[in-house]
């Protein structure tokens, strides 16, 4: 891993709910991690052919570290560079975030949904990447498809995306078009 300064990183790159806010999950605890640590764990980074206007790193994963590091004023971050193409840039980025427990279930929903709609990666694809079920991915992606994302968006951190998603999409339908769009 290398270090990277701020300025190299660009920050608008994919993200789960669009954008990044120093409030995201987990980043106060990260800060305390590097804090008594430092940073143990590599972000993972791929280069940016334009620029993008940003800098000239796109984050593929490791965002808390990122965001953990600039609220401690670090100027730079341990950074593993991966020419990428988009397709297993997202991929990648989907699987790392569907590890990671912290995430909501819209914001793992609309990750996948996005794999499947602009790169044709499948459920199964996803499923064996991130050692997940076909059918926990399957369920995800139906409900980013089918649900209201405000519906998603209000089901919170605290609940998984299991059989429960069927339910809802029954419930919705039931609704009609008030539940969906």
């Amino acid at each position: 891993a290398l270090p990277i300064s701020k300025e190299e990183l660009d920050e608008a790159g994919d993200k789960p709910k669009g954008k990044w806010t120093t409030t995201y999950k987990g980043v106060d605890e990260m800060v305390g991690s590097f804090q008594a640590h430092g940073q143990l764990q590599p972000i993972k980074v791929r280069p940016l052919a334009n620029g993008n206007g940003g800098g000239s790193y796109a984050i593929i994963f490791g965002f808390r570290r990122y965001m953990a590091a600039r609220a401690l004023g670090w100027k730079s971050i341990k950074a593993q560079i991966e020419s990428l193409d988009d397709k297993t840039a997202h991929t990648q980025n989907a699987v790392e975030n569907l590890i990671r427990e912290s995430l909501s279930p819209y914001e793992i929903a609309t990750s996948c949904l996005k794999l499947k709609r602009e790169f044709g990666v499948t459920g199964a694809e996803i499923a064996r990447k991130s050692n997940k079920t076909k059918s926990y991915v399957n369920n995800l992606v139906r409900a980013a498809e089918r649900l209201h994302p405000a519906i998603l968006e209000a089901w919170g951190q605290d609940h998984p995306l299991t059989s429960d998603v069927n339910e809802m999409i029954k419930l919705a339908a039931l609704g009609g078009e008030a539940a969906t769009d």
